[in-house]
């Protein structure tokens, strides 16, 4: 059955690459320049953009070739990696069937499948996460925390906040010691994660001059989600801000803004929790971005609510089964929830996307795909139970 799902998926993701209407634009054309950069041997050109996505493409354009197409491929070849793993730790937390239905809900999910044909860091990043969750289940051994470490300074170079997933996969590991048997490896883990990262804040820091803290690019996000037009969602900020020496003049308007309207921007929150919960189709609104599709069978509208349905109904599914957990007392199996709750909630300081969520989504799939299990061990037995009690 898993082959068969794999070879569907796989399938399925090729015809979409054949009626695909997009072209790369915005940040896809300054990934793919600084990837071609990185491949030539030219260095990193624009400290704007965090690096870690096009280093790793940069990687593969060095082996491969520069052309765009191969990031395609790269992107389906990790997308089906993803499957592959985040059923296998659907596994490792749940059992075999909801390893099973994971891999199928996921494989057919429109966001895991329109994404590849975008040049951006969204694949490599959730890959990069989920690889790393995976590891950590299998045994905190002290090779494995080199791995994770590395695992976590690649991710947090592609988004900074990701600095602390170790210790986030640590507490929702089931098969975690108390801390005060494991806080070695902790520390340890999250120490090699910053002292990877280290050459490339001192290289930033020796072109750019000044300190660099992975990317100049906190300033313009912040200034979206603190300005005086804010709507807690993506809005385009000034043109001048795009230019990483107007870092510093973005941050102090934010500042300003936050200073000055504390309560406007408390008020903002819960639009940009709301901005990354309540719709899917991201990558559609990056599908069509400046692109005229020919095929009329492709439009926005039809991806957009095949998108956002596939979502919501995951969502339902996820909250039943959390519904059924939280009823059943099981309470250290929502322990999971943590890494999508840590994506949103990181980003709440500058803007609200569903982007920042889908990174993390392979969660909400597993407590979806996990309902039948909980069912039948969890909401079953309590309804007889209750059943029996009435009687």
């Amino acid at each position: 059955m898993v082959f068969f799902i794999l070879v569907a998926a796989f399938l399925i993701r090729v015809i979409w690459l054949f009626v695909d209407p997009h072209v790369i634009v915005a940040d896809e054309v300054e990934y793919q320049k600084l990837a071609v950069g990185v491949a030539n041997g030219e260095g990193y050109g624009n400290l704007f953009w965090p690096p870690g996505y096009p280093l790793v493409l940069g990687v593969v354009y060095f082996i491969f070739g520069s052309n765009p197409a191969i990031a395609i491929g790269f992107n389906l070849v990790l997308s089906l990696l993803i499957l592959i793993v985040s059923s296998q730790i659907s596994q490792m937390l749940f059992d075999s069937r909801t390893s099973k239905l994971h891999l199928a809900l996921m494989a057919f999910m429109p966001s895991y499948i329109l994404t590849i044909s975008l040049i951006r860091y969204e694949i490599v990043l959730q890959f990069v996460l989920v690889l790393a969750l995976w590891v950590s289940l299998n045994k905190w051994s002290w090779r494995n925390i080199v791995v994770i470490a590395f695992l976590t300074a690649l991710a947090s170079l592609m988004r900074p906040l990701m600095i602390f997933w170790p210790f986030l996969i640590w507490v929702v590991n089931p098969n975690r010691g108390s801390i005060r048997e494991e806080w070695l490896k902790i520390i340890g883990a999250q120490v090699l994660a910053i002292l990877f990262i280290t050459p490339w804040i001192i290289y930033a820091s020796s072109i750019a001059g000044r300190f660099v803290p992975i990317a100049l690019n906190g300033g313009i996000n912040l200034w979206i989600g603190n300005n005086p037009n804010a709507t807690g969602a993506y809005m385009s900020p000034p043109g001048a801000f795009w230019d990483p020496q107007n870092e510093a003049n973005a941050t102090k308007e934010a500042i300003d803004f936050i200073v000055s309207h504390p309560m406007e921007t408390v008020s903002l929150m819960p639009k940009k929790i709301a901005y990354s919960l309540g719709r899917e189709h991201w990558p559609v609104d990056w599908i069509f971005l400046k692109t005229d599709p020919e095929n009329s069978l492709i439009t926005y509208e039809s991806l957009s609510i095949s998108s956002n349905i596939y979502y919501y109904i995951v969502v339902v599914l996820a909250l039943i089964g959390v519904g059924g957990l939280l009823w059943g007392g099981q309470y250290a199996r929502l322990l999971p929830l943590l890494l999508i709750i840590y994506s949103i909630a990181g980003q709440l300081p500058f803007f609200g996307s569903p982007r920042f969520r889908w990174i993390t989504q392979f969660v909400l799939i597993m407590y979806a795909t996990a309902l039948p299990s909980i069912w039948q061990q969890l909401i079953k037995p309590k309804l007889a139970q209750l059943s029996g009690t009435k009687k």
